[in-house]
C-alpha cells in the first residue's frame, strides 16, 4: 500500500525535516536523499525505516532547515574525521608528501549555514523526525488498508453468491438433459432407427449428472474465500498468501467451467473470474 508522512524535530536553532513515501514492493528497499550535514546517518534512516515498514519501497528525503541569515560555518567534526582518514591514506601511499587542506573543499556537507551541530544532537533530532514521519505514513496506510479490506470483502461476498447460483443451476441442467435425451430417443424410436432401452437412457443421464457435479469445486471455492478473508484480516505480511489463494480459486472456477457447458453457467463463471481478477489487482497493493 502507498503512504506518505512528514515529521520534523528541533536541533539547536535548526530543525531536521523528514518526508517519507512508500509504495508496494515485493522486497524491502530504502532510497534516501539526505542533506549534506546528515550523510553520516544513512544507516540510521534505513534502520528506522525497517522498524516501521516491513516491506515495500521507501523513499526518504531529509533536509536541515537553518534560521534565516545564519552564518556559514565549518562542520568541525566532519573536517577532523576527513583529515584523519586522508592522513592515513597519505602515510600509506606517499608519506613525504604534504597534505593540502584544499582537499577538504571538495567534501560535501563540510560547510553549512548556522552553528556546527553536535553529531549526537543531529542523530536524536533525526530519529525523532523519522519516527513522526513514519507514524504518519503508517496511519495513511491503515486508512487505505481499511478501504481496501472493505472492497475485498464485498467482492468475496459476490463470488460466494455467484458460486451459489451455479450450485442452484446444476440440478436443473440434469433435468433438462434428461428431457432432451428423452425427446431425441422418442424421435429415433418413431423413425424406427433405434430400439427402446430405458436402462441405457438412465445410464446416460447418470453419467451426465456425475460429470456436471461441481459440488466439491464449489465447496473448495467457498473454503478459499473464507481462508482469504481470515488471512486478509491478520496483521502479518499477507500479499503472497492471498495471491496464492487467488490462483487456487481461479483453478476451481476453470474446473467448474470445463465441467458445465451450459450458457447460463458459463456466464456465471465469467463473472466469477472477473471478480477474481479485480481482487487480484487489489491484492497487488497488499503487503
Amino acid at each position: 500500500m502507498t503512504g506518505y508522512g512528514a515529521g520534523s524535530a528541533p536541533v539547536g536553532d535548526s530543525a531536521v525535516v523528514v518526508s517519507a513515501r512508500a509504495v508496494n514492493h515485493r522486497h524491502f528497499d530504502v532510497r534516501s536523499k539526505l542533506a549534506p550535514e546528515l550523510l553520516d546517518f544513512a544507516d540510521l534512516v534505513e534502520s528506522v525505516a525497517r522498524q516501521h515498514v516491513g516491506r515495500g519501497r521507501v523513499e526518504v528525503t531529509v533536509r536541515l532547515e537553518r534560521p534565516a541569515g545564519a552564518e556559514v560555518t565549518l562542520a568541525t567534526h566532519r573536517a577532523l574525521a576527513a583529515i584523519s582518514q586522508l592522513r592515513v591514506l597519505r602515510d600509506q601511499t606517499a608519506p613525504t608528501e604534504p597534505l593540502p587542506l584544499g582537499l577538504l573543499a571538495a567534501l560535501p556537507g563540510l560547510f553549512s549555514e548556522g552553528i556546527d551541530l553536535a553529531p549526537d544532537a543531529l542523530r536524536d533530532g533525526l530519529r525523532q523526525a523519522l519516527d513522526l514521519a513514519f507514524d504518519a505514513l503508517n496511519e495513511m496506510r491503515r486508512t487505505e488498508g481499511a478501504a481496501l479490506a472493505s472492497d475485498l470483502a464485498s467482492r468475496l461476498t459476490r463470488i460466494r453468491e455467484l458460486a451459489g447460483d451455479v450450485a442452484e443451476r446444476t440440478p436443473d441442467l440434469v433435468t433438462q438433459y434428461r428431457t432432451k435425451l428423452h425427446a431425441r430417443i422418442a424421435k429415433l424410436l418413431a423413425d424406427g432407427s433405434l430400439a427402446s432401452d430405458p436402462n441405457r437412457l438412465e445410464t446416460e443421464v447418470a453419467i451426465f449428472a456425475d460429470r456436471a457435479d461441481v459440488t466439491e469445486e464449489i465447496t473448495r471455492l467457498n473454503a478459499h474465500c473464507d481462508h482469504f478473508a481470515a488471512i486478509a484480516g491478520s496483521d502479518d505480511a499477507v500479499g503472497r498468501k492471498l495471491d496464492f489463494l487467488l490462483q487456487e480459486m481461479g483453478r476451481e472456477a476453470n474446473t467448474i467451467g470445463s465441467k458445465i457447458s451450459d450458457a447460463s453457467v458459463t456466464h456465471l463463471i465469467v463473472e466469477i473470474k472477473t471478480e477474481l481478477e479485480r481482487v487480484r489487482e487489489q491484492v497487488q497493493n497488499v503487503l
